[in-house]
């Protein structure tokens, strides 16, 4: 989208060629979370004046604009930019809801077929409390460029809200949700799944340098064999993910726990196998954990998941023991809770 400033049009030129023409917010708020990802639906409307035809070319001109620092009319950009912090896809993230459960098509339909729409998604990573006033911008020709001010003066204020901060164990669901074999026996396997409170999880991705998965011997020598495997099934999936760094072995890798049992719609899944038969392998020490996820919840806003063994107890307890620790999205207090107690308690 090309930056135009546009010649200031009298309400009856612009009357001429347009009937309708203006701009709306269509997602029931005009606010959204400063995390680049959350949108609001802005919807654009025209319709041509006793009869006048709108071309495709013009439509394609048909666009969103703000008041640069200059005072000139300037399109949103279509990513984020150093220049300014809101921008506007043509494309719905559908992994994100619109701010407080906002329900998509609030406004009413056009009165006629006539009436031709645009639908814009605009996202800020402003800081909490800015506000952007938007218009509408569409080309007749070169020469004849309208903004809506010089109609009925149509705009939209849309406004940032702070990124919230969440606190673990409060906002959050850890529990065991499904179990083969006996956890005081030499091999068992343990899904552990942990949900936000509200909103729910959304997707999720691997944190740079923290491959999915990791492994735990009884004891760090040769020979040793018994030791539990960690895996990660992210929000929908439904096998875990392993580090295909870690060498387990042919026959661990034939028996290795695949599929996700538990519900993992709006879960993270954490998989803990403990075995008896892992053959020890010195590589496998830089891969004792943590391993880190990063979860993106139904607003967009972010949560750093970090998913370690146990450090108490006998090296049995420590290996079958999964702590957790998660990072708010405004870099709250950091606590954490051990499966072997089951209640939360202080880092």
């Amino acid at each position: 989208m090309s930056t135009r400033n546009p010649s200031k049009a009298k309400k009856s030129e612009v009357g001429e060629w347009l009937s309708t023409f203006k701009i709306e917010f269509t997602s029931n708020s005009p606010s959204l979370y400063g995390n680049g990802r959350q949108q609001v639906e802005v919807t654009l409307l025209v319709e041509g004046a006793r009869g006048s035809g709108i071309t495709q070319e013009q439509l394609n001109t048909l666009t969103i604009v703000h008041r640069n620092d200059q005072g000139e009319y300037a399109p949103l950009p279509d990513t984020q930019s150093e220049d300014l912090d809101w921008f506007a896809s043509l494309t719905r993230d559908e992994r994100f809801d619109y701010y407080e459960g906002s329900v998509h098509g609030h406004f009413a339909a056009p009165d006629t077929d006539a009436v031709l729409s645009k639908r814009f998604y605009v996202s800020t990573v402003a800081s909490g409390g800015s506000v952007i006033e938007l218009h509408a911008q569409i080309e007749m020709a070169p020469d004849a460029i309208f903004v809506t001010e010089d109609t009925n003066d149509s705009s939209i204020k849309l406004s940032a809200v702070t990124l919230p901060s969440y606190i673990f164990p409060d906002h959050y669901t850890w529990a065991k949700t499904w179990q083969q074999g006996d956890s005081n026996a030499s091999a068992f396997i343990q899904e552990w799944s942990l949900a936000a409170n509200q909103p729910a999880f959304s997707c999720a991705e691997e944190r740079a340098g923290n491959p999915n998965g990791m492994i735990k011997w009884q004891r760090n020598a040769p020979g040793e064999s018994a030791a539990s495997n960690v895996g990660i099934g992210y929000p929908g999936d439904t096998e875990f993910r392993y580090n295909p760094s870690i060498l387990v072995g042919d026959d661990f890798a034939a028996r290795r726990h695949k599929k996700v049992q538990s519900n993992n719609k709006s879960h993270v899944v954490v998989v803990l196998q403990a075995d008896n038969n892992i053959p020890y392998n010195a590589g496998g020490l830089s891969h004792q954990g943590p391993c880190r996820v990063l979860v993106y919840d139904k607003n967009g806003n972010t949560h750093e998941l970090e998913f370690s063994f146990g450090t108490e107890g006998t090296p049995f307890e420590q290996r079958t023991t999964l702590r957790v620790n998660v990072n708010s999205p405004a870099r709250g207090s950091l606590r954490s809770v051990e499966t072997t107690v089951g209640a939360p308690r202080d880092a």
